[in-house]
């Protein structure tokens, strides 16, 4: 059976932030008789993957999101519905007016072989973002992967072991910002430079990322980014408003 959240949420701000991540295979397992409450477009999505390990990474998130969605507002899982967006939410749907708008509710989620990652918050936006190590060419252009010159001035100066992980730490604080704004395939990485690795991590292992350059208008200025390692090999950030209540707490595995 999945983990139970009630002793954290004892702890936790009701409507602050939360974010989670679980192991796609043993996570389906868990939840197999709650895969129903998926909408008929996301199971149909899943079979055009070719691979298993993608498909259940895709599966997983999306069941991951809705429920957390539904456990923290109280709402019936099979009842929330993708909006066309942009960008596109769970919403509850009730029967004569469509489409919840108004609901507090946001979500984020994210996919990699062998990880996911989910983040909720009532009241404002976040994005989340989740990716496994791999090995980087070591001549590779940092600038052409997203970098902005001062980080990849930056990760030349480590060694080769953590020059990877670090990429894969801005890697998804990069990510995670932009589907906070709502940008999603439409952001160039290197539009977000961030100061990293710098900060210390705090009680629940989240390190704090400095934006130090954004696009014009300051756009992203308003929020935080946070990153952290749950495993060795996997890079997870999250990015939510600057003003949103609570703290980020632990990380919670599904």
């Amino acid at each position: 059976m999945p983990r139970s959240p009630r002793a954290l949420d004892a702890e936790a701000d009701p409507t602050g932030p939360q974010v989670a991540w679980a192991e796609p295979g043993p996570y389906l397992a868990r939840c197999s008789g709650l895969q129903a409450a998926l909408e008929p477009a996301e199971r149909e999505r899943a079979t055009r993957f070719l691979h298993a390990e993608d498909r259940d990474s895709y599966l997983a998130a999306h069941l991951a999101l809705r429920l957390e969605l539904a456990r923290r507002a109280g709402s019936d899982a099979a009842g929330l519905r993708w909006s066309e967006g942009p960008p596109p939410r769970l919403l509850p749907q009730h029967a004569e007016n469509g489409l919840d708008r108004t609901w507090p509710w946001h979500g984020s989620l994210s996919h990699t072989r062998g990880a996911v990652a989910v983040a909720s918050l009532a009241g404002g936006v976040v994005g989340v973002d989740v990716e496994r190590h791999v090995e980087l060419d070591p001549r590779e252009e940092w600038t052409a992967l997203g970098l902005g010159p001062g980080e990849a001035q930056r990760l030349r100066r480590l060694s080769l072991e953590e020059r990877s992980a670090a990429f894969f730490d801005l890697w998804t604080l990069k990510e995670a910002l932009s589907k906070a704004l709502g940008l999603g395939l439409r952001a160039e990485l290197a539009w977000f430079e961030f100061d990293w690795p710098t900060a210390e991590p705090d009680r629940a292992g989240w390190r704090l990322a400095r934006l130090e350059r954004g696009p014009a208008g300051g756009l992203g200025g308003s929020l935080r980014a946070y990153v952290r390692r749950p495993r060795p090999g996997l890079s997870l950030a999250v990015a939510l408003p600057s003003g949103a209540s609570g703290d980020l707490g632990a990380l919670r595995e599904l």
